[in-house]
Formats: C-alpha cells, structure tokens, sequence
C-alpha cells in the first residue's frame, strides 16, 4: 500500500510541541510513574475521540497514535486542546494525554465495545484516508466487523520511553503486529480462525492470494482503529497498560 504523504513540515508548530513537551516533562514522567486503574473523566473521553491515528513505518507498518501530534498532522496539541475540546490547562492535557496513551491498549484489548457496523470518521480527518488502501468509503465511512474487532484485541502494541520531544503514545510493532509471527498473516489467520495448509514439518503455510487478502486487512487496521477510538463504548473506569 501506499505511504501517507504529510504535509511540509511546519517548524514553529514543532518548536511550539517541543517547548510544551519541555515544560510538561515532570508532569508527564509522574504520570507515567503512578500506578493503579485510571477513572476516565469528560477529558479522558474528548481525548479518546479526537486521537488521529498514523501509520508507523517500521518493517511491514502498523497502525499507532501519533507521538509527534496526537490530534493530527499540523495541530499544536495545546491550541488544539484548547479550542476544541476544552481543556486549557497544560497540565491537567498532560496528564490527561499521557493517562489515555496507557490505557487504549486495554480499552482495544476488550476494555471497550464497538459492534460491528459502518462508522462515520470525521470530516477533519478524511484527508489522512484519502487513499483507497486504508478502506474508508466515498462517503467517508468504513464498514468495522468482528475481524477488525479480534485483531484490535490481539494488537502487538509498543511505546517508546520518555525521552525527545514526543509524546508517551503506544503503537502497533509493525515487525509483529499481532503476536510473535514476523510472518504475521500468521498470525492473523489465527486469531480469526483461518483454515491453513499445514507442510510435512507441521508448520502452517498460507497460498499468496490468501496472504494477499490478509495484507489488505491488515490495512484496514489504520481506520478500523480511527473508528474505534471515535465510536466505542468506554468503561467508567480501565486498567492502565
């Protein structure tokens, strides 16, 4: 599939995220620190859904949250939290930012329910699954069902430690996105019950349009994870990652 193509980039935009990035460091490392289940507030929620999801490209690609923007490509993450969802507070973004960074994982993992259904991404984020490859419609819609569900659950997710000026937000290993498999359509055939060719040394095998059509999912990933995000039913509470 094809990579997204960003934007130039914007370096007072970025000089800005790095300043506040500086100055929420201790906040955000406390954070980080403190244990327990996290109780999901309005901020929580208005965070979950505005979350744009990226493509990371290590080995195959995987899906992620964004380290470098969390809101999207070109949006200061203060200015955005500040005008749209409400939260001008640094600190309480912050910790509210770092908080939902620890707990998608579990709400992907089964902490939170979407049925199965054709979902409305937003008007503001259509531009970033312009390409037919991530599986939105025409009408900016994308048709989630029980194998976008399963492989939501069995995402390999990973997180860099805290250092630069980037966010604490997990993404998908794109070497073994979904369990232990570099080869990982098989481990997708897996989790979602594929029937497989099983060789004379017991190692499972899988013909190249088989793989071919699990390549094209594993793509679809990128907006079934949008969608998610954008449309699932929370908890009250979740587990931290």
């Amino acid at each position: 599939m094809d990579t997204p193509i960003f934007p130039l980039r914007d370096r007072r935009l970025e000089r800005a995220e790095e300043l506040f990035l500086a100055r929420q460091k201790p906040t955000i490392a406390a954070t980080l620190a403190t244990r327990g289940p996290i109780e999901l507030t309005p901020s929580h929620v208005a965070v979950i859904r505005a979350l744009q999801v990226s493509w990371v490209l290590i080995e195959s690609g995987a899906p992620g949250l964004s380290p470098e923007f969390p809101f999207g490509w070109r949006r200061g993450t203060r200015r955005h939290a500040a005008t749209v969802l409400g939260i001008r507070d640094e600190a309480l973004l912050a910790r509210t930012l770092t908080e939902v960074g620890a707990i998608v994982p579990r709400l992907c993992a089964g902490g939170a329910s979407l049925a199965p259904g054709r979902y409305s991404l937003p008007a503001d984020m259509l531009d970033a699954f312009a390409d037919p490859d991530w599986g939105v419609a025409d009408d900016g819609t994308f048709a989630f069902d029980e194998r976008h569900a399963v492989l939501l659950e069995h995402f390999n997710w990973r997180t860099e430690p805290l250092d630069g000026p980037y966010w604490p937000l997990p993404f998908v290993d794109g070497k073994r996105p979904y369990g232990d498999c570099a080869y990982f359509q098989i481990d997708m055939a897996g989790h979602l019950g594929l029937p497989g060719v099983v060789a004379a040394d017991g190692k499972r095998q899988y013909d190249d349009a088989h793989d071919a059509d699990l390549d094209v999912l594993h793509g679809h990933m990128l907006a079934a994870l949008q969608v998610f995000l954008v449309h699932a039913t929370l908890p009250p509470r979740c587990e931290r990652w």
